[in-house]
């Protein structure tokens, strides 16, 4: 299968390798600027067409991975969802779910649109997901952190008010991907200059979710699921450990309380962690396993509700 790429960054080169592993050629690819300082390591590690422009980049290719930067996406939308050509596109493709909508019912061709939510594909989320369908949590915990000077230096000023449906949106789509129907019950806001912090409860089926997202948090990022008789903690995201009960150390003069652990499940494999499966389930046209438009739309929507709370 011939690729073309619109962006020659860094996820750019994370997806053309899992690609290429999996048999596709790097036909041609586009930047911001014909004299954009990456096109030197891009082109040493997949020599291919330099284009002028991504309308080049879609005509050129059988299918084509969208990662430019994290502010023009969705002013490509219109254009990528006219196409007939199979396209994975890095989030975000939009800032709000009003925006989001319109590009929905506006597309011609939406059905072979994979949305770039890697995080779906990790063998961690998929282990929680699967336990999900056999018995329901008492509560659920989920911790978001944003680091806001590493955003300044990598992304720049102007993504700071941007962070939910930016990089939060991660963990909100995997907060949809496990639990169904998510609403807002109650919310509290606070403002840290150009970043609201949300810290409140969520409910799906009856079921609490606590969820954090705040700016500079020292605490863990993830999730730890409540069973009746054991907590599964997806922390980091690439780990899943199962607790049951607690072990006891007395022999000092504080006692010493440690979670038992009695499963693990970690995501292994080449590349950045679920980069390699999405690839491979979005060459193989199985663009339902990995996040759709539709799905941005409910993402925006429940951030939205998060917003207004």
């Amino acid at each position: 299968m011939r690729i073309g790429l619109i962006g020659i960054g860094t996820m750019a080169r994370h997806h053309a390798r899992a690609a290429t592993r999996l048999g596709a050629t790097v036909v041609s690819a586009c930047a911001s600027s014909l004299d954009s300082r990456n096109w030197d390591a891009f082109l040493r590690e997949f020599p291919c067409e330099k284009r002028r422009d991504a309308e080049q980049v879609v005509e050129d290719s059988d299918a084509v991975i969208v990662c430019p930067r994290w502010d023009v996406t969705q002013h490509m939308m219109p254009m990528l969802l006219d196409s007939e050509k199979p396209m994975l596109i890095e989030k975000p493709v939009a800032l709000r779910s009003e925006q989001a909508k319109a590009f929905l019912r506006a597309a011609r061709c939406p059905h072979n649109k994979m949305i770039g939510f890697n995080r779906r594909f990790y063998r961690p989320v998929l282990a929680l997901k699967k336990e999900l369908g056999t018995r329901t949590p008492k509560s659920v915990h989920v911790v978001v952190s944003e680091h806001l000077d590493h955003h300044r230096r990598n992304t720049g000023e102007d993504v700071i008010r941007h962070l939910v449906p930016f990089t939060s949106v991660h963990t909100i789509d995997l907060v949809q991907f496990l639990f169904e129907n998510a609403t807002v019950k109650a919310m509290y806001r606070t403002e840290e200059g150009e970043f609201v912090s949300y810290n409140g409860l969520l409910e799906s089926g009856g079921m609490p979710i606590f969820l954090g997202i705040n700016a500079n948090d020292p605490s863990p990022v993830g999730f730890w699921v409540r069973f009746p008789d054991e907590t599964w903690v997806l922390s980091p995201l690439e780990t899943l450990r199962m607790y049951r009960g607690i072990s006891v150390d007395a022999s000092g003069p504080v006692r010493r309380y440690t979670p038992a652990i009695c499963g693990e499940v970690l995501e292994e494999g080449p590349g950045k962690p679920g980069i390699l499966e999405q690839m491979r389930a979005f060459l193989s046209g199985r663009y339902a396993e990995g996040a759709r438009l539709e799905d941005c739309v409910r993402q925006l929507e429940l951030i939205d509700e998060i917003r207004r709370a």
